[in-house]
């Protein structure tokens, strides 16, 4: 994230340092116990992807799960305080929210949301191009860490 001058905040940085998070948990567990997955890789091949989880976890391969759905998708709510307040109602603990949440079915709530969320949302902001130029360099080296750690090649994390 970029404050008001195009400079990233620290805490921001360092939720990106992959390698440097999984340290700790690599000391403390062998690593054949973790299976790291990429988004790009669920982008690409979701199918695959989640059929070697399964793999992994143990999980019966038959079992089928609908990889069409994008759940958690970037967005920005649209500038004015009426699109602001209408999120934080929609988001919040009320007692009217907690009643749609509990007669209505998971799907028609995701119907719901999908109907209002464009309403209120736009798409996020492109980030600028010195500044992602800025964090490839700046992360280069934590990726490099990272691509050892997984035994995958990064290297577009930093060329982009």
């Amino acid at each position: 994230r970029e404050d008001g001058r195009g400079e990233w905040k620290a805490a921001y940085f360092s939720r990106g340092c992959y390698a440097q998070q999984l340290d700790p948990w690599l000391a403390a567990f062998p690593r054949d116990r973790f299976h790291f997955l990429l988004t790009e890789d669920l982008r690409s091949q979701p199918g695959q992807t989640v059929a070697e989880c399964f793999e992994f976890l143990g999980v019966d391969p038959a079992v089928s799960v609908d990889t069409t759905l994008t759940l958690n998708e970037g967005f920005a709510i649209k500038p004015g305080g009426i699109y602001r307040r209408a999120w934080d109602f929609l988001r919040r603990r009320s007692a009217p929210m907690d009643l749609v949440r509990s007669v209505l079915p998971v799907k028609a709530q995701n119907l719901l949301k999908s109907l209002v969320r464009p309403a209120i949302t736009s798409p996020s902001p492109q980030i600028r191009p010195e500044t992602d130029r800025a964090l490839r360099e700046r992360y280069a080296n934590e990726v490099r860490r990272l691509e050892t750690i997984l035994e995958r090649d990064l290297s577009t994390w930093i060329s982009g």
